[in-house]
């Protein structure tokens, strides 16, 4: 099961702040709990279901409403090797639109959330994304029921 790698990656979150500058740090920080509530999305962010369950879709709209700036930490950090998970950036940055959420927020918006300097690498990824994200956009299937995971 996935859920223990999320547990893991907020512990490393919160282990390891030198590892970026202060702002990003301290959104590391915050972002321990919040990030518990889309540890059920684990299954889509990784491949290996088909579809976000219901549960996903309601701790991710909960996460992007009141913490966006973990959901950012999430991405920049989704190949660090401490995590023992590799989650694939086109379908996380898929879960607004599966999970049917209406949001302004665009992986491009998580330089500023993160407050990172605009030409600096970091942001240059987000960028990179939101280009990405934003050819990808179209028809998804709706979320699996709540505790299903569509293979």
């Amino acid at each position: 099961m996935k859920i223990p790698l999320l547990l893991m990656f907020t512990i490393s979150v919160m282990m390891f702040p030198e590892l970026s500058n202060c702002d990003i740090n301290e959104d590391r920080n915050r972002c321990g709990d919040p990030l518990i509530a889309i540890a059920t999305c684990l299954p889509f962010v990784t491949g290996e279901a088909k579809v976000p369950t219901m549960d996903c879709c309601t701790g991710f709209k909960h996460v992007l409403q009141q913490n966006p700036e973990c959901i950012c930490v999430l991405i920049k950090d989704r190949d660090d090797p401490s995590l023992g998970l590799h989650i694939n950036v086109i379908l996380a940055l898929s879960l607004p639109q599966r999970c049917k959420i209406n949001t302004r927020l665009t992986v491009a918006d998580c330089p500023s959330i993160l407050h990172l300097p605009p030409n600096s690498p970091e942001a240059q990824i987000f960028q990179q994304f939101g280009s990405i994200d934003n050819q990808h956009s179209g028809a998804a299937p709706s979320p699996a029921p709540s505790g299903e995971i569509e293979a």
